[in-house]
């Protein structure tokens, strides 16, 4: 490679340029790593922290609570204003003061709730059709009957392909999924009890395991 004095002078600025950003990193690396090693860390409130959560942890509680008592929590819904109000008086038992649900500064809409579903296959014999209707879907206002229609569409221009055809239609998303036949027994979760618990009760839970799926114990 042939360098021309202009190019000289060009690659001798760049590699100051480059040796004084190295510098830059350098220095600020070094006062990141001595910062970090100035700073004291009180291992009595990590340690306090660490026992809260080992010990006393609300993590399994409020999570029963919100799943199991408020239930779905979709925007705008009376569940998510449940919830809200909720982890406010949550907040406020933990001892936290000036706590307060915020409004949106715009509004969201029309909120949506899941209040009952049922539906029956009619043809070719009648039998319960086990779906769920999506969020924001309008209610029927009491029962109707019509045709059953598998919509696959990815884009709006494949909705063109049914075009007179979803009238007074229930429209299904996907299809349905193939169950296969089972001729294994599903493994059964055990608790902590059943694991660390006497032997006793261990023999006592394995035998009404056995029970359930058939067979004798062998040892």
């Amino acid at each position: 490679m042939v360098v021309t004095p202009d190019r000289k002078r060009v690659l001798v600025s760049t590699l100051k340029l480059a040796g004084a950003t190295a510098v830059l990193i350098l220095a600020w690396s070094g006062a990141s790593a001595a910062q970090a090693a100035d700073e004291k860390v009180d291992l009595g409130a990590v340690q306090r922290i660490r026992d809260e959560g080992f010990n006393r942890s609300h993590v399994d509680q409020n999570a029963r609570e919100l799943t199991d008592l408020i239930g779905p929590r979709l925007t705008g819904s009376p569940g998510m204003r449940k919830s809200q109000q909720w982890a406010a008086e949550k907040l406020r038992g933990y001892g936290l003061a000036n706590v307060r649900i915020e409004p949106w500064s715009q509004p969201f809409g029309r909120g949506w709730e899941r209040v009952s579903y049922s539906g029956r296959m009619l043809t070719p014999f009648v039998q319960p059709l086990t779906a769920q209707p999506i969020a924001w879907t309008r209610g029927t206002n009491g029962t109707v009957v019509g045709p059953a229609m598998i919509v696959r569409a990815e884009r709006t221009e494949d909705l063109e392909q049914y075009r007179g055809k979803l009238k007074n239609a229930f429209v299904l998303l996907e299809r349905p999924i193939p169950i296969p036949p089972e001729f294994e027994p599903r493994p059964l979760r055990r608790t902590y009890e059943m694991l660390f618990g006497p032997p006793e009760q261990f023999e006592i839970l394995r035998n009404w395991e056995v029970g359930l799926v058939g067979g004798a114990i062998r040892e």
